[in-house]
């Protein structure tokens, strides 16, 4: 299928770079250091509007790229197979460079995405919303066109949300290179379940959205900003009523809606940002996020056995991993571009 020519909307590369720094932050916090003190308040933020924020950045886009387009399976699969291919990518390195328990037995849990290491698991997320776009772009499509469809479907998903909580999370036994493997992951990344899985069913509210937005060109609305405001209230209501976060794992109705506000206002800054210099360095982050993580997950992951860190150094090793990412991306444009 021929490549559509695309103007990017820089508005969103704006919004995914500032998800991708805070993410590379509360990595380097979470592996290396002790997560005390703001550190802990700051990986807590991050952990609540990073996952959200990249599915409705992904809605936005894929409506704005592809709702009008015909396409099939491959091309499909072949517009989402980075997201998976940086899965099997971050979940061997972890395996490898962090736990050091690599082995032949290992890599076909990670392939058939039965085993999922840290730091790597909302990548399968991202890739099945991907997949599940692609197969159901038409049905999706039909529920954005209408405001109360899309009201319903995310109310759906909020319902289904709470399978988990009423039904438990079924196991389901496979044998893999002769070794029995029992895991209630295929559950889990759909529904969820005590384990540590992002559940597409739960999240695919924020990238139905993401594609609202982008269909009626949403911008700043008082109803909305109204209602995610009553939404991230919800998360902090049951935080101050229970003295405590609300259920992460598989995610509860609170910790669903908590985002609501920021992801609203991260939009709303991105689209105020218009100072040539913050462009210039938002721009590329935001347009090749992947790579930032992957490669900020290289670094951390090679530090992971060497004691337990400073804050400051935490911060520090992060911003010197980004500086080399960043470094690493003008390199390579500028050779290829001297090629040309």
């Amino acid at each position: 299928m021929p490549e559509k020519q695309i103007t990017r909307d820089t508005t969103i590369n704006y919004f995914k770079a500032l998800l991708i720094l805070g993410m590379v932050f509360s990595h380097s916090l979470q592996v290396l250091s002790a997560k005390t003190g703001c550190a802990f308040y700051f990986c807590t933020y991050i952990n609540l509007i990073t996952l959200p924020g990249f599915l409705f950045s992904f809605g936005y886009i894929y409506q704005y790229i592809y709702a009008g387009e015909k396409i099939n399976f491959r091309f499909g699969f072949n517009k989402s197979k980075n997201i998976l291919f940086g899965f099997y990518f971050s979940a061997i390195t972890w395996k490898v460079i962090a736990a050091h328990s690599f082995s032949l037995y290992s890599l076909p849990g990670i392939l058939l995405l039965l085993s999922i290491p840290p730091y790597s698991e909302f990548l399968v997320t991202l890739f099945l919303a991907g997949a599940v776009f692609f197969v159901f772009k038409k049905q999706l499509t039909a529920i954005v066109n209408s405001s109360l469809k899309t009201f319903i479907a995310i109310l759906l998903l909020l319902l289904l949300s709470l399978l988990p909580f009423f039904i438990g999370s079924p196991a389901y036994h496979f044998n893999i290179l002769e070794k029995q493997v029992t895991t209630n992951f295929y559950f889990g990344i759909f529904f969820g379940s005590g384990g540590r899985y992002y559940p597409l069913i739960s999240y695919f509210i924020y990238f139905i959205m993401g594609m609202w937005f982008q269909k009626n060109k949403i911008v700043f609305s008082r109803k909305l900003i109204a209602m995610a405001i009553g939404g991230t209230l919800v998360f902090f209501i049951y935080l101050w009523w229970f003295a405590k976060l609300p259920d992460r794992f598989p995610p509860s109705i609170p910790w669903l809606l908590g985002p609501l506000s920021f992801i609203y206002l991260y939009y709303l800054l991105s689209g105020k940002i218009k100072n040539k210099f913050i462009c210039s360095v938002l721009n590329p982050i935001g347009d090749n996020t992947l790579v930032y993580l992957l490669m900020s997950n290289l670094f951390i992951f090679s530090a992971t056995n060497t004691g337990t860190w400073s804050n400051a150094s935490a911060i520090g090793f992060a911003l010197f991993s980004i500086l080399f990412t960043a470094y690493i991306i003008f390199i390579s444009r500028k050779y290829s571009a001297d090629k040309i």
